[in-house]
């Protein structure tokens, strides 16, 4: 008997929640890793694509979470992981790319200080 997900299952809030968790946090892991061993190469696609999954990170999820306001709790996360791309881009002489991401990150963190 074979088993699998079914569309309707994978959609669905907590199980897309826990998805984009883990996929969130072993792209940035791995890109943080590939940054420690000098591969900018590796290293910022997979910070970069981190940053996408966290910006595609579905309101459903978040009130499934802890309710409306549960979007909240993924800000600190999300700016630490602007912030790292950004310090990535700097350390590779590109200020020009970096100053995008340091002020998203400053916003996320401004509005998660007053909520």
């Amino acid at each position: 008997m074979t088993s699998y997900i079914s569309r309707s299952t994978l959609h669905s809030p907590p199980v897309l929640l826990l998805y984009l968790s883990f996929t969130t946090d072993t792209y940035h892991s791995s890109g943080m890793i590939f940054l420690q061993n000098g591969d900018f190469r590796r290293g910022l696609p997979t910070l970069d694509a981190s940053i996408t999954y966290m910006s595609n990170l579905p309101a459903s999820a978040h009130s499934f979470l802890a309710g409306p306001d549960a979007g909240v709790m993924q800000l600190p996360a999300f700016s630490q992981i602007l912030y790292n791309a950004g310090m990535a881009r700097q350390q590779m002489g590109r200020p020009d790319l970096a100053l995008p991401l340091f002020v998203r990150a400053i916003e996320l963190d401004s509005t998660f200080s007053y909520c």
